[in-house]
Formats: structure tokens, C-alpha cells, sequence
């Protein structure tokens, strides 16, 4: 058991599917957990539009530009300004939004991805393990309902919305509906915090538990994730990457 720099515990290593299942199964608590898998261990957690590079953009007006072009180029009309946040989300877009999913074996695959700025040494990835409903007891109260669902209707939810100016300070664990394709395909759900400053760090592991990848296991991890259907054709359900995983498996 270690700390590192953004002020998580790590627990341990995990180097195979079955220390997947060891780790997961072997809390012992029996409480619904997300997932969340990271290339790179040196990462935090931290939503794309909070990050550094983003510090001065107007996350509201850069919702808001996205809105007003994606029409045209898409033709979408995502319902409500949520189905637009999630749509821009899924596109890439910096959003306030933090990917989960409730399958550990989607999340560890995200986890041994090759990371993207490597020039040597394949980093150690990381997997965080999120306890949703504790989450939001925190937030809003052991008294609300869970899964919180992302909806216009939801006056809760509006406090998280960007521009909203009304509390939200603390992260809440939401789901979303399958509207898009990789939602489905990933089992896809969020975090949203309204705070920019907020940090995700929880060094007593009460909310979110830490796990190193090492990053000479990540590549024997995804052959061990295709035997249980786990791969880029499942995760992105799309053309391209079928075409990618049908000719990675008939290639010598």
C-alpha cells in the first residue's frame, strides 16, 4: 500500500483478469462499485475541462459553440442540455463530465491501453474503483435515490449544470441514457462536479480505491480481455474499429 500525488491510496498491483476478480470480489462488502481505467498512473482524476490547459476557457460558452455547429455537421438534437453535455462528452469534447463504467473488466481494459505521450518505457496504468452510492450519500444526503439519472427535469441535476451558479460543490455519481452507441457498449456512466477546484483524493479509500497496472503486463492483460470479449470492437461499436479487430485476428 502506497500514496501518491494527487493524495489516493494505492492498494496494491493488479497484473492479470483473475487479480482483477481477487481485488474486486475480495472487499468483501458486497457494494456496487464503477470503474474507472487510466493509461497513465501519474494522473489524478480530474474532468478534461478542469485540467490546467483549460484554466481560462469559458466551459458555458464553449458548450454553447459546440451546440451551434455540431447541428449543422451532425444533424443531432440531443434532448435538454444534459443530452448535450453527454453528446459533447462522447465527442471529446472538455466537459465537466468524468467517464465511469460499471463493468471492471471495461475499466481495466482502458487501463492497458498504450499511453498516448509514452516514448520509452511503457508507464504503469491505474484503475480506480468507485463506491457511487457513497458518493452521492455524501453529496445529497442518505435519504436520495440512486443511480442519480441525468435529466432536464431533475431539479437536483441542474445544479450541476455549467453556468448554473448554484451549489454542486461536491462530485455526485450519475447515469446517463443509452442515446449514444458507446454508452451501451462501454456501460458507460459519470461523475460531475461543479467545483473546478475540487480534488478527487481520498487517502482512506472510503470513496475510491486505487490500483497500479505495471506497464510491462498491460499487453498479456488484452489478450487475457479478448478471450472474454473485451477489445476495440466492443468498446467502440463502430466500422472502424471492427474492420481493426477483424483483421487483428486473422493476422500471423
Amino acid at each position: 500500500m502506497s500514496s501518491d500525488a494527487d493524495g489516493g491510496t494505492v492498494l496494491g498491483c493488479i497484473e492479470s483478469v483473475s487479480d482483477l476478480i481477487t481485488e474486486v470480489m475480495g472487499s468483501g462488502d458486497n457494494v456496487k462499485c464503477w470503474f474507472r481505467g487510466q493509461d497513465n498512473s501519474d494522473y489524478g482524476l480530474s474532468p478534461k475541462v478542469f485540467r490546467p490547459e483549460y484554466a481560462e476557457t469559458d466551459e458555458e460558452a464553449l458548450l454553447n459553440e459546440f451546440k451551434q455547429k455540431a447541428c449543422l455537421i451532425s444533424g443531432l438534437h440531443p434532448e435538454g442540455d444534459w443530452g448535450w453535455l453527454i453528446l459533447a462528452q462522447h465527442y471529446g469534447l472538455p466537459t465537466r463530465l468524468l467517464d465511469w463504467t460499471d463493468s471492471p473488466l471495461q475499466g481495466l481494459y482502458f487501463a492497458c491501453q498504450p499511453a498516448k505521450e509514452s516514448m520509452g518505457e511503457e508507464p504503469n496504468g491505474k484503475l480506480f474503483v468507485l463506491y457511487p452510492e457513497k458518493m452521492n450519500e455524501d453529496a445529497l444526503g442518505p435519504s436520495f435515490p440512486f443511480p442519480f439519472i441525468l435529466d432536464s427535469s431533475n431539479v437536483r441535476s441542474k445544479e450541476y449544470l455549467p453556468g448554473s451558479g448554484r451549489g454542486g460543490d461536491r462530485p455526485i455519481a450519475v447515469t446517463a441514457m443509452d442515446d449514444f452507441p458507446r454508452i451501451g457498449a462501454q456501460n458507460g456512466c459519470f461523475t460531475v462536479c461543479s467545483d473546478k477546484n475540487y480534488k478527487y483524493e481520498d487517502p482512506d479509500c472510503r470513496l475510491i480505491r486505487q490500483y497500479e497496472i505495471p506497464g510491462d503486463k498491460k499487453e498479456m492483460i488484452l489478450t487475457q480481455l479478448e478471450f472474454f470479449g473485451v477489445n476495440a470492437a466492443s468498446t467502440y461499436p463502430d466500422l472502424d474499429h471492427l474492420a481493426e479487430q477483424i483483421s487483428k485476428s486473422h493476422r500471423k
